[in-house]
């Protein structure tokens, strides 16, 4: 993939990559000069619907690298945002539903009490994905 470059995959599908800042400082690790060593989010365009993948994120900005979109289903990366960046998340993508995943273990307490303190509305759209875990999209 190129960032920011739709790729096509058949008639029905279409992904685009975009860089997030999960790995931005590729050069303070050992690798090969010619490795692409990089976290890209993804949109996943199909008929009727779409699907945005966070990816391993470095902050909840990286929830709004395709900004213009309205999304069907988000699968977030939750280990480096908070429950209230979540739930600015949630506000400003209504109808979208919600899977959260890379949970940290140290963390899942706390996220499953916030879960627990939305609104049922907004409750309903939330899912947190464990080892095993498996959705019908």
């Amino acid at each position: 993939f190129i960032s920011d470059e739709p790729v096509q995959i058949d008639k029905n599908l279409t992904i685009t990559a975009k860089q997030n800042s999960h790995i931005r400082n590729k050069y303070d690790f050992e690798v090969p000069m010619d490795s692409v060593f990089y976290s890209a989010s993804m949109l996943i365009e199909f008929p009727g619907g779409n699907i945005y993948y966070s990816s391993d994120v470095g902050s909840s900005e990286d929830f709004y690298l395709f900004k213009n979109e309205n999304f069907d289903l988000a699968i977030l990366e939750t280990t480096h945002v908070s429950p209230g960046e979540l739930s600015e998340f949630l506000q400003r993508n209504l109808l979208t539903k919600i899977i959260l995943t890379h949970i940290d273990d140290n963390a899942l307490g706390s996220l499953e009490k916030w879960h627990k303190s939305l609104p049922a509305e907004s409750a309903e759209r939330v899912s947190i994905a464990e080892d095993g875990s498996s959705f019908y999209i």
